[in-house]
């Protein structure tokens, strides 16, 4: 993955994908030129009714990236992609390293390398596929069999090492994704100062592999392909149906070309069993315009995102967001001046340990100061349980963060989120204080977030659904208290608004829609009454 920000118009003279001078160009959309019917696949859609609109770019800043091909609009189709490979991650010490579903029986494991396997009939009918590239090395450990600590807290070495033997075993498996995954970037060479990750690669991955019999030179390639899947591997979804199971993660060859920008103009979804990913304009896109995906959370303010940026992407993001010391005026990194009279802002946003500065009295402040205040305050949250009552994180929200922080910092408006949803359980919107006091965050919460966040994005959708829950509300709370009808045009509100939602939300997993379905019957009770 990496990032840009600029505009180019197509070459058609250079195939779209590779780059390679080639003169046929596709017959349907006379767009672009290809080298091979391999890349043609690519610029088709996968019922081959189509073509997708974006060509693949390359230069020496910023490696490949893509361009729209043509102008879209929203939920216009961008791409779809298919796997290379997925699974457990380092992080999934006690899941089945096939469904990835949490596996409690510590004697639930592959009976050939010891690994945990659940005991459905599907992955026990995977052993023989889906398992083996790593049952083959796995069970050659010597001198005994591995073993994984089902309740470890520490990242599994074990687990690190599944998906890049699955990829290792495309090698002779699958020549044409094999060549594929040599493509795509690890950033793991390109670290002057190994980090703790390229270390613990070193320190606990190889010496296992070593011990399952694995020469020198495969063990080196291993560690490529673990610098590869780090890089550019994409979080499998986490539906309600499993929320307390652990995550794995998935490899996609083209989607991986995406760049990253912090105020993106595409969104991507990817499939429930990890295998496939499709990319969807999130607002209007130009013809020659750089398509690109965030790589991190969009909610989080720009000191605490950047960091991953330098850590794992080995880039410094100086998009739009990054380098306004405000954030476009939504001031979501605002730490309150210790005089009170103002609020601290980086001098230099794009650099690391930047001093900051009080926008009204002009005083500094080393990095350190804020980073205190930060750890302090992320402290008292996260000894606040989740389900904590209404009145608890009101008090967090007013108290300990109106004193520290500036009301649109990040954390506030993640608390903020937590207080929305509580209001907007069906036995708490009970008043007309609470009924508006939902309305008034979400207000805020839209209007923050749509400066930085713009377009049909999953969180508004979210949001929006909220908020016209919270306005359905109010239409029952005063046809009740005037003993009339519901207001019409209250009820026609809130339709307007699960309206927008859905659009939002509609190529999202069928679990993430079930609110609205809730919403809809709703909104059929209430005109029922009319």
């Amino acid at each position: 993955m990496n990032s840009g920000d600029y505009y180019c118009h197509c070459n058609m003279d250079d195939c779209f994908y590779c780059g390679k001078q080639c003169s046929e160009k596709c017959n349907d959309c006379h767009t672009v030129t290809f080298c091979c019917q391999e890349h043609l696949a690519f610029h088709r859609t996968k019922d081959n009714q189509s073509c997708l609109p974006f060509q693949v770019k390359k230069n020496e800043e910023f490696g490949r990236y893509m361009v729209a091909t043509r102008s879209l609009k929203p939920f216009d189709l961008v791409m779809e992609d298919d796997y290379l490979s997925c699974g457990p991650s380092e992080f999934n010490p006690s899941s089945c390293v096939i469904c990835l579903k949490r596996v409690k029986d510590a004697s639930s494991v592959c009976p050939q390398c010891n690994v945990p396997v659940c005991q459905l009939e599907e992955c026990q009918a995977g052993l023989a596929t889906i398992h083996e590239p790593e049952c083959l090395v796995f069970r050659q450990h010597q001198p005994e069999k591995l073993k994984v600590e089902l309740d470890s807290k520490m990242p599994s070495p074990v687990y690190s090492l599944v998906v890049p033997l699955r990829l290792l075993s495309l090698r002779e498996k699958d020549p044409t994704r094999w060549k594929l995954t040599l493509t795509l970037t690890s950033h793991l060479e390109e670290s002057p100062n190994p980090n703790d990750k390229c270390q613990y690669i070193w320190s606990t991955g190889m010496p296992i592999l070593e011990r399952c019999g694995m020469d020198q030179a495969d063990r080196v390639l291993m560690a490529h392909l673990m610098g590869i899947l780090w890089t550019n591997a994409v979080t499998m979804p986490r539906l309600r149906e499993n929320l307390g199971d652990p995550l794995g993660h998935t490899l996609f060859p083209n989607f991986s070309i995406f760049a990253h920008d912090c105020m993106a103009n595409c969104r991507y979804t990817v499939s429930k069993d990890g295998r496939s990913v499709t990319v969807r304009a999130l607002r209007h896109i130009k013809e020659g315009e750089n398509l690109n995906i965030t790589y991190t959370n969009p909610l989080l303010g720009n000191q605490t995102r950047r960091k991953a940026f330098f850590s794992h992407w080995q880039f410094n993001c100086g998009c739009q967001r990054c380098s306004s010391a405000t954030e476009m005026d939504t001031y979501l990194s605002a730490v309150r001046c210790p005089d009170k009279d103002g609020y601290l802002l980086p001098t230099e946003p794009l650099e690391r340990g930047s001093a900051w500065k009080c926008d009204r009295c002009g005083k500094l402040e080393a990095s350190e100061g804020v980073e205190k205040t930060m750890k302090e305050i992320k402290e008292l949250g996260e000894n606040i349980n989740i389900l904590a009552p209404l009145d608890t994180w009101e008090g967090y929200l007013n108290g300990k963060l109106a004193e520290e922080l500036h009301p649109n910092h990040w954390v506030a408006m993640n608390v903020k989120l937590v207080v929305i949803q509580l209001l907007s359980t069906r036995d708490l919107l009970d008043t007309v204080d609470k009924i508006n006091r939902a309305l008034e965050l979400c207000d805020n919460y839209l209007e923050v977030y749509g400066k930085v966040c713009p377009g049909y994005a999953k969180w508004r959708g979210h949001i929006v659904e909220l908020k016209s829950k919270a306005t359905l509300k109010l239409a029952e709370h005063n046809a009740k208290e005037e003993g009339q009808q519901m207001d019409s045009g209250l009820i026609i509100k809130s339709l307007l608004m699960m309206k927008e939602a859905t659009k939002c939300r509609q190529y999202e997993p069928e679990e993430d829609m079930a609110m609205l379905g809730f919403l809809l019957r709703d909104h059929n009770e209430a005109l029922d009454t009319l």
